[in-house]
């Protein structure tokens, strides 16, 4: 899967501001019990993007070492020590605040992480689909992680008259969502990318298959985000309308409007529109987070 640098630019923008609204869109303005303190937090999010720097420069040093002949690096030795000084970095910083907080497993996700990561650049981004998912693991992993250690251990309260629970349940839902996204569009990068992974002897579902089975089939998969949605308005729209309608109308259309044109999509014109089309519902995922605190803030005055 050949993923552009300004993807993953702007893979790790939407990252960082999900976490930033799931943080203070959600735990903060709601006064929701979570474990960590501004400062903790700023050192969370530096903690993920060195890793995730770490990982890049990774990257770069195993294509400059598969294609000599180009210049993404100038010097492969000092490129590793970069690699080894950011993440160690990055890892430090995450046994700092798993010790500040007393919360070991901190560490532990975050060195999950940084070996994830290294699996990926190294092994797994070899094998077709395979590396699709594990892309797109990576990509939403850190908004699990905030999910998990920063207000699961408070599942039992209540705050602000919402349970816990329940928005554990509708923020776990936005992950899957998230991830699903992210593996719709590595497809969809994989078939931009065709001709060029051809070229050098790449596996990937596209070049297996070719792009009109793998248009398709990719067009097929999106149905899966929308019965998500769908599954989700139903079952929740008594408890939260105005979120609810939001994903339906705001994030469910557009993922059908995804679906119609990379299904006739034939070509890379084609393929770049549905990833263009892919980018806007993953912000427009993002957004419904703010709708989810007007419709908690709704339902507690209510």
């Amino acid at each position: 899967m050949k993923v552009l640098r300004k993807n993953q630019i702007q893979i790790a923008l939407q990252l960082i501001v999900s976490l930033l609204l799931i943080r203070y869109g959600l735990f903060k303005t709601l006064s929701l019990d979570h474990e960590l303190s501004d400062f903790e937090f700023l050192n969370f999010i530096i903690s993920l993007i060195l890793i995730y720097v770490g990982s890049l420069i990774l990257y770069l040093i195993i294509k400059q070492e598969k294609y000599p002949e180009k210049k993404y690096i100038k010097n492969i030795e000092k490129a590793y020590y970069k690699y080894l000084g950011v993440n160690s970095l990055g890892i430090g910083i995450s046994f700092f605040l798993a010790n500040e907080i007393g919360n070991v497993g901190y560490f532990g996700f975050f060195i999950a992480f940084a070996a994830l990561l290294y699996l990926y650049m190294t092994q797994w981004i070899k094998i077709p689909l395979l590396s699709n998912i594990i892309f797109s693991v990576i990509a939403t992993y850190p908004i699990f992680t905030l999910i998990v250690l920063e207000i699961l251990p408070n599942i039992s309260s209540m705050n602000a008259g919402f349970s816990n629970e329940l928005l554990i349940i509708i923020l776990f839902s936005f992950g899957i969502l998230l991830t699903l996204s992210f593996l719709i569009k590595t497809l969809i990068l994989d078939l931009i990318h065709v001709e060029e992974d051809r070229k050098h002897n790449k596996k990937t579902l596209a070049t297996l298959h070719g792009i009109i089975v793998g248009s398709k089939r990719t067009a097929v998969l999106i149905l899966l985000p929308i019965l998500t949605i769908l599954y989700f308005f139903i079952k929740y729209y008594n408890q939260l309308p105005l979120f609810s309608l939001y994903c339906l109308l705001g994030i469910g259309l557009p993922f059908l409007v995804a679906m119609i044109q990379l299904y006739r999509a034939k070509n890379t014109k084609g393929f770049k529109i549905s990833n263009h089309i892919l980018n806007i519902i993953i912000w427009l995922t993002i957004i419904s987070i703010v709708f989810l605190f007007f419709n908690i803030k709704n339902y507690v005055a209510s």
